[in-house]
């Protein structure tokens, strides 16, 4: 039997998404490529919708296979833990292995959040050693002032960025985060 979630799906997005793109998100969400085939067909009409099965009662919340989250969802909290680094962690601790897609971005996203801390901590450190020299201190705080205020606005552009790219269902690379996500997590 089809899917009518995984239909009615292609159907709302198939004009706004390319369907070898709604493909490969719905499988990466964690369904059965065969199932996602069929759904394809009957949206885009080469396959002619199964007739109605009588049902008992209709479910008041959607459920998905296996427990695992629907894309839409995925999306978004993939996008909102680049924005808020909690979020991360929680993807990567209570979504389940067949969520790839959400643990992937939960895992790049925490990673790039400890290496900005890590980042922060250096400059601090930079800052003990060279504060006994008073000169050195007064021009090392200046250039940190401008040039960290610059450095922020540059991460949260970054994260914006980041954050509209997981929302549009895409995997990208961070330099030197992403090898680190993918000792953690299959793409």
């Amino acid at each position: 039997m089809v899917n009518q979630q995984l239909v009615d799906y292609i159907n709302q997005n198939k004009d706004k998404f390319k369907i070898e793109d709604l493909k490969k998100t719905l499988i990466e969400s964690g369904y059965d490529p065969k199932e996602v085939d069929e759904a394809i067909k009957i949206a885009t009409g080469k396959m002619p919708p199964p007739p109605p099965q009588p049902s008992e009662s209709i479910p008041s919340q959607v459920t998905f296979q296996k427990g695992t989250l629907d894309p839409h969802t995925a999306k978004l909290l993939a996008a909102v833990s680049y924005l808020i680094w909690i979020v991360a962690i929680a993807l990567i601790f209570l979504t389940k292995k067949e969520d790839k897609f959400a643990r992937y971005h939960g895992y790049q996203a925490l990673f790039f959040g400890l290496t900005l801390v890590g980042i922060s901590i250096l400059l601090n450190v930079i800052r003990v050693i060279i504060g006994h020299i008073s000169l050195l201190a007064i021009i090392y705080d200046i250039l940190v002032f401008f040039i960290g205020t610059l450095f922020w606005l540059a991460v949260l552009i970054l994260e914006i960025i980041y954050a509209l790219k997981a929302y549009k269902g895409q995997y990208f690379t961070i330099p030197f985060v992403t090898n680190l996500v993918k000792k953690y997590v299959e793409v």
